[in-house]
């Protein structure tokens, strides 16, 4: 099993790091959502969303806490998941790994809000990406 590790210098045998790229789409309402995660590292990722929105990050550092991926940087203004999902009008809800078992792909789920009907309006589209590793279904 590969351990886990946060920036901190702590690591755990409890959750393996996730690995390789993550691809899928989802469908709702008439949009579709392309997303694909690439760990080029155990410290950095790449985040594409396009359809629905248009957010292209790449080198985007990130923490695994259990089975939750934290983007580091998601909540500061000038990194670019924060700025392209401002620009978006949308928010990043969670990223979450779930490691197959015996004979299953690991998977991604990425959770982003988008709001359809303007700033001021509290409804919001929330887009679940699951992703298998080598392809990926959004659900």
């Amino acid at each position: 099993m590969r351990a886990s590790r946060s920036l901190d210098g702590s690591s755990s045998l409890a959750a393996p790091l996730p690995t390789g790229v993550f691809r899928g789409s989802k469908s709702a309402l008439g949009e579709t959502a392309f997303v694909t995660v690439a760990f080029t590292s155990n410290v950095y990722a790449d985040l594409t969303v396009t359809g629905v929105v248009n957010i292209v990050c790449t080198e985007e550092q990130y923490n695994v806490h259990g089975s939750e991926i934290e983007i580091v940087n998601a909540n500061a203004p000038g990194d670019c998941v924060h700025d392209e999902l401002e620009a978006n009008h949308a928010s990043l809800k969670k990223v979450e790994y779930k490691p197959g078992g015996e004979g299953e792909a690991d998977k991604i789920e990425v959770t982003i809000n988008i709001d359809v009907l303007g700033e001021d309006a509290d409804e919001w589209l929330a887009w679940a990406a699951a992703a298998e590793s080598g392809g990926v279904e959004i659900m």
